[in-house]
């Protein structure tokens, strides 16, 4: 059966029969326009009903702005922090990489630089980067691929690298052999140390499969955020590694599962010096804050308990 179609008018008598409280009709039918109904209510609005079709007792069309707005909020800061990890990651991979086969032109076209166990994964993204280099070599409009094939008939990977997906990369790091999985391993194992500020007695040491597990979480969810997918009850394929110098002062123990949100937002302080760490979380207690203050029908624990934070973090 085809879904009718609902003019805004009528969402906002919809909305009126199921119990929800609208204090000003024209503002209420304004944003479902410009946002999208079912993004803004079905999205949001789900935290307040109470029976099929029906909102809880005094549930305000503003608290449903209010969820909504936090998430909008929440999910660009979090997507620009993914982007930074992505980033460092994409930079330190593709220079351990090159550095690795500096005599070759094209390495990462050659079969035998990739661990052997993985042949025919190996030849599909080979396939892929061959795509990328010709779609850009071919352009009518001059970029850095066009000019390193056309100057000196072979493409670095640390240009090619930024016309990769975050997946590309990851699977680059999958299938690299063994020695460059570890000399990358070990450049980020330093850098996240200096970011947490530990003295080398204690510095971090994060294995290889333990960063295929966070990058991998991190671009599932980088994913989602970019096409503004719901992150309400999301969790990540597999659990995160545990590291002891960010999840201990946290209370989280190595037997808790770390597949929420909260916990791809905790594993992004790795990647981040204290300042900017800090600074993120700031603007994330302070969203939390406004939203707490906005709602009334509900507390916002429940809100930011569907993205695994803890009850106490607006404490």
């Amino acid at each position: 059966m085809k879904k009718p179609f609902i003019t805004i008018e009528g969402q906002y008598q919809l909305l009126l029969s199921r119990g929800l409280i609208i204090q000003n009709a024209e503002e209420a039918k304004e944003y479902l326009l410009c946002n999208n109904y079912y993004n803004v209510v079905n999205g949001h609005g789900h935290f307040l009903i109470s029976t099929p079709n029906h909102y809880l007792p005094g549930s305000d069309f503003l608290e449903i702005v209010a969820i909504h707005q936090f998430d909008s909020q929440f999910k660009n800061i979090l997507f620009r922090a993914i982007i930074k990890i992505e980033n460092m990651f994409v930079s330190v991979l593709s220079h351990m990489y090159s550095e690795a086969y500096q005599t070759e032109q094209n390495p990462y076209l050659n079969p035998a630089n990739y661990s052997p166990s993985r042949m025919h994964s190996i030849l599909s993204f080979q396939t892929d980067l061959r795509t990328i280099i010709r779609k850009y070599s071919s352009s009518t409009i001059n970029n850095p691929v066009r000019h390193y094939v056309r100057t000196y008939g072979h493409v670095p990977l640390w240009v090619l690298s930024n016309y990769m997906t975050f997946g590309q990369t990851a699977t680059l790091f999958g299938l690299a052999t063994s020695s460059v999985r570890n000399s990358t391993s070990k450049c980020l194992n330093i850098i996240i140390s200096k970011n947490l500020e530990l003295q080398y007695v204690s510095m971090i040491a994060i294995s290889p499969k333990d960063y295929d597990r966070i990058i991998g979480n991190m671009r599932d969810i980088r994913n989602l955020l970019a096409y503004d997918n719901m992150l309400y009850g999301y969790r990540c394929k597999g659990s995160f590694p545990y590291i002891p110098a960010i999840h201990q002062r946290l209370g989280i123990l190595p037997r808790d599962s770390r597949l929420t949100v909260y916990d791809v937002f905790v594993v992004a302080r790795l990647f981040m010096s204290n300042e900017h760490y800090t600074k993120m979380d700031d603007q994330v207690h302070e969203l939390a804050s406004t939203l707490h203050s906005s709602l009334h029908t509900i507390d916002s624990s429940v809100i930011l308990g569907s993205l695994g934070f803890p009850n106490d973090y607006t404490a």
